[in-house]
């Protein structure tokens, strides 16, 4: 057997994996084995092993932690979405006592304004699949190499590739004037975390320019241009959708809460539940539960919301990912006070 025919064996069951947006779906063997060194899986799996309820950098019993939560005096009604997975999200938007909590959802900056400002636009994005098979100029915006580093396999080896840390108005100038700065016949605009800046009035300004400029172009000119991003959120907010009929606004800073693993531009909570922890500069609190991939088995969508996949937990991590109570719990108990989960309530 040639290594080809080995490495489709391997895969030809495997998990996608759960670890970024992108979700490749070659990298996890059937066996959990990793068939890929990407940094952040690697990174992220290693902190997947072994969850420890935590208070601060203090870890402590699920108990202990949740009665520091209680005690800390928030009034913690707005709930963030992380990276989780579509089953989670349902059955969280299913459950009665959930209904007393506002959900919005950890999505960066960058990526909210121009998807804000592309319903206006009525523009469409292009996908992962797109950018692979057609364009021959890609401009990589923003820091979207370090937090996607297998970017790459969606970009042909015969592109021309141009980083670009900030978008600028002079590069807007480049795609109005494409004859004096060839364009070459597709170019690729792929926007990382902090493409568009910090600031958000000027970030939303520098979007409509943007979309405007490429709107423009398209509608003049032989050659096109593209823009594409990856939401690792896309899950969440597709589920919040379908059940809801309502977009999932963009947490600001208004919610102390976060259900799953903190994923690019998101902000520090009080309490973060499941998910891989990011530690004490995405949240002062942490309570394990569900990891989609790890220690339940759930479906995700990819970041540029072409596909969904499946996320498997079998053998992804050595050490023992369980968990005392799931997501649904902690926020049943949170909304009762810190009560004792009683009889009468429905089950997760």
């Amino acid at each position: 057997m040639n290594a080809d025919n080995a490495a489709s064996r391997d895969t030809a069951a495997a998990s996608a994996c759960p670890f970024c947006g992108i979700h490749c779906d070659d990298a996890v063997a059937v066996d959990g084995r990793f068939l890929v060194g990407c940094p952040v899986a690697c990174r992220q799996r290693e902190r997947a092993q072994n969850p420890q309820p935590r208070w601060d950098n203090k870890q402590l019993t699920a108990a202990e932690v949740f009665d520091l939560w209680r005690q800390a005096g928030t009034q913690d009604k707005v709930v963030s979405f992380g990276a989780a997975g579509m089953s989670l999200v349902q059955r969280l938007l299913d459950d009665p006592m959930t209904g007393r909590y506002v959900f919005v959802g950890d999505r960066e900056r960058s990526v909210d304004v121009l998807m804000k400002s592309l319903i206006r636009e009525s523009l469409v994005s292009a996908t992962l699949g797109d950018v692979r098979q057609h364009a021959d100029h890609v401009w990589l915006v923003g820091d979207i190499e370090a937090a996607f580093p297998r970017l790459g396999r969606w970009i042909s080896p015969k592109a021309k590739i141009h980083k670009i840390k900030r978008l600028s108005e002079s590069d807007l100038v480049r795609i109005a004037n494409p004859r004096v700065d060839p364009l070459g016949s597709y170019l690729s605009i792929l926007i990382g975390p902090g493409a568009l800046g910090d600031d958000p009035n000027d970030s939303a300004v520098l979007a409509e320019m943007l979309l405007s400029r490429v709107r423009r172009h398209n509608a003049s000119e032989r050659s096109r241009v593209t823009l594409t991003w990856i939401d690792p959120i896309v899950s969440a907010a597709s589920v919040y959708g379908w059940m809801t009929n309502r977009r999932l606004l963009t947490n600001r800073g208004e919610a102390n809460i976060r259900i799953g693993s903190p994923v690019p531009g998101s902000l520090p909570v009080v309490m973060q539940l499941g998910g891989v922890d990011g530690g004490v500069q995405y949240s002062k609190g942490f309570l394990p539960a569900e990891i989609a991939g790890v220690n339940h088995d759930d479906v995700v969508t990819r970041g540029d919301g072409t596909i969904t996949l499946p996320v498997r937990s079998e053998q992804l991590v050595d050490g023992d990912a369980g968990y005392e109570k799931t997501c649904i719990d902690w926020l049943r108990e949170w909304a009762l006070g810190g009560q004792t989960l009683g009889a009468g309530l429905p089950d997760a």
